[in-house]
């Protein structure tokens, strides 16, 4: 018996975490991930946009072939000689507790293009990174739908070229 069946038979409603999954299972209620937002690991750290320093963009995929992380390659490449203030780093073989401590020191955070968000993207916002990802126009209507918010905190990159164009202007205009 699969999970559907069972949790019809049981009279239970299937929970998923991110609205994407809305598309495979009509049937389920969207439940946001959390996280912990007055544990200070999670909260913005002071300081962090001050200007000086290098400009470190991250990202911290869980899968890097599902997670655009060739593509963030190619554009830290091509980025690098205009913005020689940047680096950029791909965040892999950290304990999490690890992750969150550099992400929280980083200035731009790229989660994937794949059309939703991750758990990086809700971290690096509560951190207050700003925070580059692909959200397609139905995640974006259910995210409003559901938080009443006529604007979203992410900056939109669904394809390599708007990555590049989007951090270089994020590196651009640091404000």
């Amino acid at each position: 018996e699969d999970y559907r069946a069972k949790y019809k038979r049981l009279g239970r409603r299937v929970i998923v975490s991110t609205p994407d999954l809305l598309h495979k299972l009509p049937e389920s209620t969207w439940v946001p991930n959390l996280v912990p937002i007055h544990d200070p690991a999670f909260q913005p750290r002071p300081g962090n946009h001050s200007g000086t320093g290098p400009v470190r963009v991250v990202q911290a995929p869980t899968r890097k072939f599902d997670k655009h992380t060739a593509e963030f390659r190619s554009v830290a490449k091509e980025l690098a000689p205009r913005f020689p203030q940047a680096e950029f780093h791909v965040l892999e073989m950290m304990a999490y507790r690890e992750v969150l401590a550099f992400k929280r020191r980083s200035h731009v955070v790229f989660d994937h293009m794949n059309g939703h968000f991750g758990i990086s993207s809700l971290e690096s916002l509560s951190q207050g990174v700003p925070v580059i990802a692909g959200l397609d126009d139905w995640n974006i209507a259910k995210i409003r739908e559901f938080t009443g918010a006529a604007e979203l905190p992410w900056v939109i990159a669904r394809d390599r070229e708007q990555l590049r164009d989007r951090t270089a202007e994020l590196l651009a205009s640091p404000a």
